[in-house]
Order: structure tokens, then C-alpha cells, then sequence
């Protein structure tokens, strides 16, 4: 009765637990909890979340995700690695910009540092990453960034001159680069982050490992487990269809299944090995002669199948 009378007020007023205890003469802890046992506690209910859309495209090249990241200047070791705030350079060390590429399709990824965020920056970096895809047989086709000062006009002009198409983001909604994001995040947990350098330098000196960590050896969920180079350009020996793949551990399992069951022909029929000899041994209580013992160890013919022993 209670709560189907707090459940009523709560529709008719829309109000929190403080007005409707004092309307119905009850504590507003108490309100609260019966509203929050029915699902009701709070007055605005959120919308419910659109469907997260994925998607990559067909072939290397054809998209090329472009973000940036602004990392602190180096000093001394920051709070990140030592755990002790005090002692901080509260921005006066600068600040570095880390500018990140990554390939759609196979999660080829790219980056360089570069000391601001301009068009020049911006400009140079497309003219490198050109470069770095072109040693990988990637021609790039399209550049997705966000419309940061630096992706504007002179960008898209160098675009042009590579032969890239331009694309955009989204206003306010960094998800639609969200593998240049993802990849970013990356870098700091692996690189940026990993590790107590003790000068920028040190830092710097890191990443081309970072990178050929990631491009080389780092297994991708979204790859089903391959690298970016065993999907890139289709290398003799390392990159594997799904297709393929799929026969191979199909063809692995059976061939797994056939030597159990060999395996289990074999343990049984030297079982009934002694049903069928007779109980003659040697000195040493093993059956048969040495000669007999010798074709016990090495038998001929059919794979699997040990010689019967005579008696001797």
C-alpha cells in the first residue's frame, strides 16, 4: 500500500524523494528506496544508445586516419610514471605534438613529432606518411581528419597535390575517427607512458620501436589475430585469409582426431598382445627372445600395428 502510493505521487507530482515524502508524511530515504527497487529513482531517464556502426574498407589505402596528440615536454619524469604530483612544471616545460596515421584496412600505423600543431606540421607529416605507405605498396587514396586550425585549406591543397581526397569528421563527435583515437591510446600506454624517461630525447628515440613493435608483432582482435604487415601487402608466408585459415584448423583438427584414434588402435591392441602369446620370458621376465624383443621395438609393416610374438 505504501509503495503503491509513493509510486503513484511520484507519477502524478514528477517529483524527487524530498517533496513526496513531505506530501506523504515519510522520510525521503525511504522514498528513495522504494523508488529506486521499482526503477524509478531518477526523473529523466537517459535515451537509449544508437547502434555503434562499424566498418573497414576493402583494400590498404583507401582511408587513412589522421589525429593529433599534445604531449608534455619532458623535464624530469612527470606524475604519470612516479605517482608524485608535487614538484610539477604546471606547463612551463611545452609542450610536443605527436601526429598519428593509421590505414583503415589494415591498421598500418604511422607517426612523428613535431614541436607545433600548424599547417607547415600538418603538411610535412602528410608528405611522410605518403612516403611510409609508398614503401609498403599502399597508395593512399583518402585522409579522414578532424577541422583542427591545421586541416584546412593549405592541407587540403596538399592533399590535392598527392592526389588524396579529403574527408571529415563529424563536428564534436571524435567516435568517427575512433581507430586514429584507439591507436593513439595505444601509444601512450605502450610508448608515452610505459616508461620513466628522464629527457624528451629518450622519449623520441623510443618511438620508431613503438611503431615496429606495433606494425610487426602486435596481434589485432579486429585482424583476428593477424599484424598490420601479415595484412598489408599480402607477403609470402605471413598473411592468411580467413578462409584459408579456417581450412587449415579444419584440416588440423582432423588430423589431430585421426592420431588419437591411431594412438588409441595401438594402446589397445598392446593390450591384447599377452592374450595371445605364451608365457615365455627370458632372464629378465620380458617376453620372448632379444631377437623377438628387437622386432617389438622396431616392427615392419603396417604403421601401427605390432608383429605378433610367437612362442619360442
Amino acid at each position: 500500500m505504501i509503495e503503491r502510493a509513493i509510486l503513484r505521487a511520484r507519477a502524478e507530482l514528477r517529483e524527487g524523494p524530498h517533496v513526496i515524502g513531505w506530501a506523504l508524511g515519510m522520510a525521503a530515504s525511504t522514498v528513495h528506496a522504494v523508488l529506486r527497487r521499482h526503477g524509478c529513482s531518477r526523473l529523466v531517464s537517459k535515451p537509449p544508445a544508437g547502434a555503434i556502426v562499424r566498418y573497414e574498407r576493402s583494400r590498404p589505402g583507401e582511408l587513412v586516419h589522421v589525429d593529433i596528440k599534445k604531449l608534455g615536454r619532458i623535464l624530469r619524469p612527470g606524475h604519470r610514471v612516479t605517482g608524485d604530483r608535487r614538484g610539477q612544471a604546471h606547463g612551463k616545460a611545452g609542450w610536443q605534438y605527436l601526429f598519428v596515421a593509421i590505414d583503415d584496412h589494415s591498421r598500418l600505423g604511422f607517426a612523428a613529432i613535431y614541436p607545433d600543431e600548424t599547417s607547415v606540421s600538418a603538411i610535412s607529416f602528410l608528405a611522410e606518411l605518403v612516403c611510409f605507405y609508398g614503401q609498403h605498396g599502399i597508395r593512399v587514396e583518402r585522409v579522414l581528419s578532424d577541422n583542427g586550425v591545421c586541416f584546412k585549406r593549405r592541407w587540403a591543397e596538399a592533399c590535392a597535390a598527392h592526389g588524396i581526397a579529403v574527408r571529415k569528421t563529424r563536428a564534436y563527435r571524435p567516435q568517427t575517427n575512433g581507430k586514429a583515437e584507439r591507436f593513439i591510446r595505444t601509444l601512450l600506454e605502450r610508448w608515452a607512458y610505459a616508461y620513466s624517461y628522464e629527457h624528451e630525447s629518450q622519449r623520441l628515440a623510443a618511438l620508431s620501436p613503438a611503431l615496429d613493435f606495433y606494425n610487426r608483432f602486435r596481434p589485432h582482435r579486429a585482424l583476428h589475430g593477424l599484424t598490420p604487415l601479415q595484412r598489408v601487402n599480402n607477403l609470402p608466408g605471413t598473411y592468411i585469409s580467413s578462409s584459408f585459415r579456417d581450412r587449415v584448423a579444419v584440416d588440423r583438427r582432423l588430423s589431430l582426431r585421426r592420431r588419437s584414434l591411431r594412438g588409441s588402435r595401438s594402446s589397445r591392441l598392446r593390450e591384447l598382445l599377452p592374450l595371445h602369446t605364451l608365457s615365455t620370458t627370458d632372464g629378465d621376465g620380458r617376453i620372448g627372445t632379444s631377437s623377438h624383443r628387437s622386432r617389438l621395438a622396431a616392427p615392419h609393416g603396417r604403421r601401427g600395428v605390432a608383429p605378433c610374438v610367437r612362442a619360442g
